[in-house]
């Protein structure tokens, strides 16, 4: 069965980079229907989505669990989608279906922290061996279900506060197969199906040159100031790639439309200085 793709999205200092880059990357997912909700907040490049609006919090957590509630009680939403984060991107061919990396497990960092308090939780709960759901992949899910796995962090604060996709990988048993995490903090690519960034990577566009249909083409005209060389030429450096600009106003790149603004001349003397008479 065919799935729409939702993502949770929180307004960021790029305006959305990689967010575009994960929605060209849909493309991949053979089990996407083709339509996108997102859950959060709107960018003005964005187009043939659906905004769901949430209530926002300061903390991080508090802020993803309002987002998760705001799907289960949308009318838009249906009651089975696949789960995706703006940093979340498919590199090929492939079927979302459930994976984890392996038991849950704790440490010192607050993250995992979370974990270790959500590996308890869900002990206590009869299942001694907890998966840990929180990979960075695609996730399949459904409404009814996850608005009983939310029901785990009803009042909790930023210390009490547990693991949603583990929580509900587990309490409804969905097993599927151990994957290595394609999260990385450094701007290598990991050779994954499923891979994450921290933050925008040039060779994300290498990978999606293309714009989807959910981004207005040409809605944000930059300004972009050249490089002027010695023989007189004028380039311009994005994503990697150089442009010749010498005697351009503007020009289009990845589809997307840059001004070129040049420096103002010094105005000239109205006339030249004399030595004062003595």
């Amino acid at each position: 069965m065919k799935l729409p793709a939702v993502y949770l999205y929180k307004k960021t200092s790029d305006k959305g980079r990689e967010l575009r880059y994960s929605l060209r990357s849909l493309e991949n997912i053979k089990n996407w229907n083709g339509e996108v909700f997102v859950v959060g907040d709107r960018e003005p490049w964005m187009n043939n989505l659906t905004v769901i609006a949430a209530d926002k919090y300061p903390h991080r957590f508090s802020d993803v669990r309002a987002k998760y509630l705001a799907i289960t009680r949308s009318p838009l939403i249906p009651n089975d989608f696949i789960l995706m984060n703006d940093d979340f991107f498919v590199t090929e061919r492939a079927e979302v279906k459930p994976l984890h990396q392996g038991e849950l497990s704790g440490g010192t960092s607050s993250w995992q922290q979370c974990k270790e308090r959500t590996k308890v939780y869900l002990q206590s709960q009869g299942i001694a061996k907890p998966l840990d759901y929180d990979i960075h992949v695609p996730m399949i899910m459904n409404k009814d279900k996850l608005a009983e796995a939310l029901k785990a962090n009803e009042g909790a604060t930023e210390h009490t506060y547990l693991a949603n996709r583990s929580i509900y990988g587990n309490l409804h048993k969905i097993g599927g197969k151990e994957y290595v995490d394609g999260k990385t903090k450094s701007n290598a690519i990991l050779n994954r199906e499923f891979i994450s960034t921290s933050l925008y990577n040039d060779k994300l566009n290498d990978l999606f040159p293309t714009c989807s249909r959910f981004e207005i083409k040409g809605e944000t005209m930059q300004n972009v100031t050249p490089t002027k060389h010695e023989d007189g030429k004028e380039t311009v450096t994005l994503w990697g790639k150089t442009v010749d600009v010498t005697k351009v106003k503007k020009f289009t790149l990845f589809k997307r439309e840059f001004k070129v603004v040049r420096p103002k001349k010094a105005k000239k003397a109205d006339a030249e200085k004399t030595d004062s008479d003595e």
